[in-house]
């Protein structure tokens, strides 16, 4: 949120309106199903298996947020929009400093969900055996 604050007066500084600055969203160019085959893989998979996905969604949000700041900040300093390069600065350092963090714990995150996982995994293949 301070992040979002920090943009919407960054942007009412240098001139854009407050629509431009609170009700704009990108979108990431991420491949994903259809709703309906997300919702009904998302029945399926387990709770460790959702805080997995979770987590993988997680890092390539923040490293695709990494990659913007670092883009919009050379495009500040080739325009010379002095003001812009500090706030996005501190943003693209959060930015590192949250991406660092999901690095830093994805084997904690994976080592805690996985017991759920595999037992999940073994009673799907037992239930496929009593199947087939």
């Amino acid at each position: 949120m301070e992040q979002q604050d920090r943009l919407r007066q960054l942007i009412s500084d240098l001139g854009g309106g407050k629509v431009a600055a609170t009700k704009a969203k990108a979108q990431l160019p991420i491949h994903t199903p259809p709703k309906s085959l997300t919702k009904i893989a998302g029945k399926m998979m387990t709770a460790g298996e959702l805080e997995l996905k979770a987590a993988k969604e997680d890092a390539v949000v923040e490293n695709t947020e990494i990659i913007l700041y670092d883009m919009l900040i050379r495009m500040a300093q080739l325009m010379k929009v002095e003001e812009a390069i500090s706030v996005l600065t501190q943003n693209l350092s959060e930015e590192k400093s949250m991406a660092d963090w999901i690095k830093t714990n994805t084997l904690e995150i994976i080592t805690q969900v996985w017991p759920g996982i595999e037992a999940s995994t073994a009673m799907s293949e037992e239930e496929a055996q009593q199947l087939g």
